[in-house]
């Protein structure tokens, strides 16, 4: 039994130049005539696309990195043995995606330790600079709807092992670096910051509050382990607390997939990857409509 994580991505164009990303999909894949013609190095990892096909407006692949470095051990009977792996070779840890092209949204095999989507698209801008494009994760409907009912009383962000971020505007950007700062000198792993009303009565800065949360959710710093993400938000009814690590569009399935067989353990994760996208594209569709141009 495998976990399977798929998040939601739209895929949203760099500059004006950059071709609809099925173009650059395909412009990679027909790169070359084996799958090692495709591998690129992108930050110390060789990864390639290994397949894609076109299903109408869909098209499903898979990217994968190659470890062909700090190699594990087989451990079996006997103890622990060199893995066999062939010349030129490597292990191969593999994610499925399926994307849609008219409404410019791609579900993707969420495991930042195998390949991340930021990865996946330096990669393909790595073939061509005018393949240059950046994932904006999508909200679960209700997020956003939530916390702008009301006004913002509290807001929380934890991030693991911050590295290299990115500056930010204003008194929001001052915060950070402190923090930052201060984990870099007490050589602390772990960044935790809150801000809050408290007793005082009134409501945060929402513009500032707003900008933190952008910058986290779908800016620069969405590539960081960010293990917390949420807001509180207070109107005449009463307060609430929004999430936003959690009300990102995501599905969670528990599947069944063949050891040692790689085209049928792919078919059944794509499969799952497709099962997923078909659950929540009613929304997508509802959000970004024919033309991926947002509509509410």
């Amino acid at each position: 039994m495998s976990r399977i994580t798929v998040r939601f991505f739209k895929i949203e164009k760099i500059h004006q130049s950059a071709p609809d990303l099925e173009a650059a999909l395909l412009g990679v894949f027909n790169s070359g005539d084996s799958s090692s013609d495709r591998e690129r190095s992108i930050h110390g990892q060789t990864l390639r696309l290994e397949r894609l096909t076109e299903d109408n407006s869909f098209y499903d692949g898979e990217i994968v990195r190659k470890q062909v470095a700090d190699m594990p051990p087989e451990a079996n009977n006997s103890g622990l043995t060199k893995l066999p792996v062939s010349p030129g070779g490597g292990i191969g840890h593999c994610i499925a995606f399926r994307y849609s092209v008219t409404t410019q949204v791609i579900a993707i095999q969420f495991d930042n330790r195998t390949v991340s989507i930021n990865k996946f698209l330096a990669y393909l801008k790595d073939f061509d600079p005018t393949y240059s494009y950046r994932p904006e994760p999508m909200v679960r409907k209700d997020a956003w709807e939530k916390y702008n009912q009301g006004l913002p009383t509290k807001f929380a962000i934890e991030i693991a092992q911050p590295q290299n971020l990115e500056a930010v505007e204003g008194e929001v950007g001052s915060a950070i670096a402190s923090a930052q700062n201060l984990a870099d000198i007490a050589n602390g792993p772990i960044i935790y910051i809150e801000v809050k009303m408290g007793r005082k009565k009134g409501s945060l800065a929402k513009q500032s509050v707003d900008s933190f949360l952008e910058y986290f959710r779908t800016g620069d710093g969405h590539t960081q382990d960010v293990r917390k993400l949420c807001a509180t938000t207070a109107t005449e009814d009463g307060s609430e607390m929004v999430n936003f690590l959690h009300d990102f569009l995501r599905e969670q399935r528990d599947i069944e997939v063949p050891e040692g067989e790689p085209d049928a353990h792919y078919t059944k994760r794509q499969a799952c990857v497709t099962s997923c996208f078909l659950t929540h594209f009613a929304y997508i569709q509802e959000v970004y409509g024919a033309s991926g141009v947002v509509t509410n």
